[in-house]
């Protein structure tokens, strides 16, 4: 019947089933799957929910979807696998994508008892889930089989190890049964108890009678009637008189059976005698009832040394209180370290208190000097000492004038040296011994000792805390709930509470909750050698959100029982935001490399479109189609140059210095920029005419001003204006006193002005820091205006700043002028006027159709006669067919089977006399070594006009 009972009970509770996926249509899908298992289905969008139901529910299965953002099923499985908690929960993985052989063995690994790939069969997931749900209820059910034999085992242990005896008597008072501890209080072996009746055992007649009218009252009453249960009284065994307490209780059952549980018409079978034996407790009433108010003494005195300050002050005050509350008129306390005197604390009958800070003195010479009675009596005194009976805790030694009581002063461990002896006398009253105030003296000496321990604890535990207030490192300590309860100087500086505002505080207020189930699966990992190590991140006082490397230290009472954990934690704040700040630029990195080899492409493709345009220019009329052709040819131009921009910024490119025109510069920012700003911010550039030129690289100019004009588009968030003004300016001693190291000299002076949030004070001086920023880490990486400054300060300019906030920003930049050099506007060359072949055979190789053909068709208007080739390797082909009338070779880089560098020394073999134009969509390659380079003639970029192109032909031609 009872396990039927226990059956169904577990049978009653419904298992549950944890289901995991972040897409709600797959786990609706999982759910209705489910729906007709004898089980409760709880959903979790994430690991981290998950984690959370794990804390407050008991799972018999967890399906988990492997993909799934912040924490995927893989690392979810490997956190429930490292809790006590969820050890050994059944993991079934569903993946659509990760189906290959290296994912299903990590899912093995990871802990997953089954990997299902998506789409799946209903019934057989439904199948394998009854499985484990039965599974779990056979596991259920065999535990609490276990359990119960366990817990009978355990009753039975505790029956065999009581202290109290046992005796189970049948109703016509035969022993049928004691335990280990009867037999001892009656003096007999078990066997010998067995069978024999109680008044053989029993010798003692009030004992005898008295159990002997229990069972007949009992027996008469049917087990109803209440009647006295305990009898204080004594048992004799071998010689001697125990008292003890004794009990008799009824027990119910059916023939020799015995067991607690009554029968429904109350027939009693047999009786239990619990026997207690109450010696200590009857010698301690009476120890109790005759020193009568001298233990209120006691406990008064105890109470004013726990206020004592230190240990020279607990010893000074003990034995003054010895002589107020105990009447001790002449006592002394040695205070001992490795068997030597280390202080003497006195009062002698005169009541004067003296103390003596004797240093590494024996004993014996102390006592020697301080109660060495008259000459005659100084070999038996001696005799006293070297027999060094105070060791053995003898209470006194009589000597001819009196005697000498000694106490040693022990810690909460007996069995090591006494801190301390206290030493009494009757050398010069002449009273005699009382017993009972020496026994009253073992108690108080023994509080002594008690609050002496405690005292130098305490002196360790502030010398420790003076030392950890010391360290940088945040130091606390936990109880077993995670409440705080000490909290060092260095919590203080790193956190910004004071101690007195969080001892008590639960350690969950200062972490997320991710981070506490980090700690929590921390700790259980390793519970044998109670430290582990994690990361957590914590929040300040005001708010910052703060990294820290957690030591943690399971502290250990004196029986080895944990009652604290001990927390070092260590700001890594900076190292990881240096770590990730290292990560965005590696990615910034990769960004570029990506970057170039697009617009390698897309100048491919805008090649073929500008000659295109200007091949129409000359063959269609004029006045229908020039407007159309002009605009574009002038885009096509736009989309190359912004092209080749973000090609030498991914690429890192230098590039050449030149002399430049600063109005054309900032002009083609506005053009550049304006398209991005939407239609809140209105852009403006004011510079005039005569500006001064610079030397310097457009790129990396066009690149440093448009971060400032990005960074005034970030302050301005509801809308306002940019405005970029240049001027020319005479630097002189006045003025450099506001830049360091400053040339005098003409500059040209660009301020980028906005009508944003301005920079509060404590910003304006970390803007320039690489990898500083006020925002995100997803909204920017903190490296554009760093990046600005380094290209101004190659170009030997300066950067002045002007903020307020709530007024908008202005940043000036100070460039040196070339004022020895003058630029002017040429204009563009008229198409009809670009110079002509005279019949030159040229070779152009291009895996690019549209480009070889345009550039084969513009040649060819031009007077030049045209072969082609896709790749490197037809090129060489076309060579050996040509190889003497070939004047030049037109060739792109990046092509398939033999780009352009590969073919080029084979081109050379077969005509070492032939020019080399090389073609690419990037201002520069790796694969152009110095070998090749000093074997072309010229190196286009794509994509280039006609102009460019014929311009270059003539030139390596000429």
């Amino acid at each position: 019947m009872g396990k039927n009972v226990t059956t169904s009970t577990i049978t009653a509770k419904k298992q549950k089933i944890l289901i995991v996926d972040d897409t709600p249509e797959n786990l609706f899908a999982l759910e209705k799957v489910l729906a007709d298992v004898d089980a409760e289905v709880i959903k979790a969008d994430s690991g981290n929910d998950a984690l959370k139901l794990t804390l407050h529910n008991d799972f018999a299965i967890a399906i988990l979807d492997v993909q799934m953002p912040d924490m995927d099923g893989f690392e979810l499985a490997e956190i429930l696998r490292n809790s006590d908690k969820t050890r050994h929960l059944p993991i079934i993985f569903l993946s659509a994508i990760y189906s290959d052989d290296y994912s299903v063995f990590k899912g093995y690994e990871s802990g997953g008892v089954d990997f299902i790939t998506k789409p799946y069969n209903p019934a057989i997931l439904l199948s394998k889930v009854n499985v484990f749900l039965q599974l779990n209820r056979q596991t259920l059910e065999l535990q609490r089989k276990i359990e119960l034999e366990r817990s009978k085992n355990y009753l039975e242990d505790i029956l065999r190890c009581l202290g109290d005896g046992i005796v189970v008597i049948s109703l016509d008072g035969v022993i049928k049964t004691v335990n280990a501890a009867a037999s001892r209080l009656l003096g007999r072996q078990e066997s010998e108890l067995t069978g024999a009746s109680i008044d053989t055992v029993f010798k003692d007649k009030k004992s005898r009678g008295w159990i002997r009218r229990h069972i007949a009252a009992k027996k008469s009453a049917g087990g109803t009637r209440k009647t006295s249960t305990t009898l204080e009284s004594t048992i004799t065994t071998t010689g001697s008189t125990i008292p003890v307490l004794i009990s008799c209780s009824p027990l119910y059952g059916g023939g020799d059976s015995i067991t607690p549980v009554k029968r429904t018409k109350g027939q009693i079978t047999h009786f239990i005698v619990v026997i207690r034996d109450i010696t200590e407790q009857t010698n301690a009433k009476k120890r109790e009832i005759a020193m009568g108010g001298d233990l209120h003494a006691v406990v008064e005195a105890t109470d004013e040394l726990i206020a004592c300050i230190n240990l020279e002050a607990l010893f000074r005050r003990a034995v003054e209180l010895a002589r107020d509350k105990l009447g001790i008129d002449r006592c002394a306390i040695f205070v001992m370290r490795d068997g030597k005197v280390r202080g003497t604390y006195g009062i002698d009958v005169d009541s004067r208190t003296t103390d003596e800070r004797s240093h590494e003195i024996p004993l014996d010479d102390v006592w020697r000097k301080r109660f060495s009675p008259p000459e005659p009596n100084a070999p038996k005194w001696q005799s006293v000492m070297e027999a060094r009976t105070y060791w053995n805790g003898e209470k006194s030694v009589t000597i001819s004038d009196g005697w000498v009581a000694i106490t040693p002063i022990h810690a909460s461990d007996s069995a090591s040296p006494p801190i301390g002896v206290f030493v009494n006398d009757s050398m010069v009253t002449g009273d005699a011994i009382d017993e009972l105030k020496q026994d009253l003296l073992a108690v108080y000496c023994s509080s002594v000792a008690r609050i002496a321990e405690i005292k130098e604890s305490e002196q360790c535990v502030r010398e420790q805390a003076a030392l950890l207030d010391i360290t940088a490192d945040a130091v606390m300590v936990l109880d077993l709930d995670n409440r705080i309860i000490y909290w060092n100087k260095g919590a203080e500086r790193l956190y910004g509470y004071h101690s007195e505002e969080v001892i008590g505080m639960d350690l969950h207020s200062l972490i997320s909750d991710t981070s506490m189930i980090k700690f929590a699966n921390a700790k259980s990992k390793n519970p044998a050698s109670g430290e582990w190590r994690t990361r957590m991140g914590h929040t300040a006082h005001d708010g910052r959100e703060l990294t820290v490397e957690s030591s943690c230290t399971l502290m250990l009472d004196e029986m080895k029982q944990p009652k604290s954990i001990l927390l070092v934690n260590t700001d890594i704040t900076d190292r990881v935001n240096i770590e990730q700040q290292l990560l965005r630029a590696q990615r910034i990195e990769s960004i570029g490399t990506l970057a170039g080899g697009i617009a390698h492409d897309l100048n491919n493709v805008l090649a073929p479109i500008l000659l295109s345009v200007q091949m129409l220019k000359l063959k269609l009329p004029k006045d229908a189609f020039g407007k159309i052709l002009d605009v574009m040819e002038s885009n096509a131009k736009r989309g190359g140059a912004l092209v080749n921009q973000i090609s030498t910024f991914a690429r890192g490119a230098e590039g050449e210095n030149q002399l430049l025109k600063m109005k054309r510069v900032l002009t083609e920012i506005k053009s550049m920029f304006a398209e991005t700003l939407g239609n809140d911010i209105t852009m403006e550039v004011n510079a005039p005419n005569d500006l001064y030129p610079i030397m310097g690289n457009p790129t990396q100019l066009h690149q440093a001003f448009l971060n400032l004009c990005v960074n005034a588009r970030e302050a301005m968030p509801k809308g306002g204006r940019i405005a970029i003004t240049a001027a020319n300016i005479e630097i002189d001693k006045s003025f450099a006193v506001m830049f360091r190291e400053i040339a005098h000299g003409s500059y040209i002076a660009v301020s980028v002005s906005d009508t944003g949030s301005g920079i509060s004070d404590d910003v304006i001086g970390k803007i320039f820091e690489p990898f500083f920023t006020t925002k995100d880490a997803a909204n920017g990486a903190g490296i554009g205006l760093a990046t600005s400054l380094e290209i101004l300060e190659s170009h030997k300019g300066y950067i002045g700043v002007k903020s307020a906030v709530g007024e908008g920003t202005t940043v000036t930049v100070y460039l040196p002028a070339e004022t020895d050099n003058q630029l002017e506007d040429t204009g563009i060359l008229k198409i009809a006027a670009l110079p002509r072949g005279h019949g030159e055979l040229v070779l152009v190789v291009d895996d690019e159709a549209s480009v070889r053909e345009i550039v084969k068709e513009t040649l060819e208007c031009y007077g030049y006669r045209v072969v082609t080739a896709v790749n490197g390797a037809e090129a060489i082909g076309e060579m050996s067919r040509n190889k003497t009338e070939v004047a030049l070779v037109l060739l792109d880089i990046e092509m398939p089977i033999m780009d352009g560098t590969t073919a080029i020394p084979a081109i050379k073999l077969i005509n070492s006399d032939v020019k080399m134009i090389l073609m690419s969509g990037v201002r520069s390659h790796e694969k152009v070594t110095n070998t090749i380079k000093s074997t072309i003639n010229a190196f286009l970029t794509k994509p280039f006009t006609a102009e460019v192109l014929l311009t270059a032909m003539k030139e390596v031609l000429a």
